[in-house]
């Protein structure tokens, strides 16, 4: 199976979406903590870093779930 052809099943699409999020989320609050630290304080910055982390985690958890429905 391709890439391009296991993007057709919505679960494969979850997957691919939620680890894109996660890349993109921890490098852009990575790369940008000294700055969100000084306008949103620490304890706000990780509560913001883990609230995006954990909904990335999920939705990566979710398909992972899902695309085990699709191969049984």
């Amino acid at each position: 199976m391709s890439f391009l052809s296991a993007l057709k099943y919505p679960a494969i699409r979850w997957a691919a979406g939620g680890w894109a999020f996660f890349i993109a989320e921890n490098a852009i609050l990575s790369e940008n903590r000294t700055y969100l630290i000084q306008e949103l304080g620490d304890d706000r910055y990780h509560l913001v870093y883990g609230t995006l982390s954990t909904i990335a985690t999920a939705s990566i958890g979710y398909s992972f779930y899902s695309i085990r429905k699709i191969t049984m």
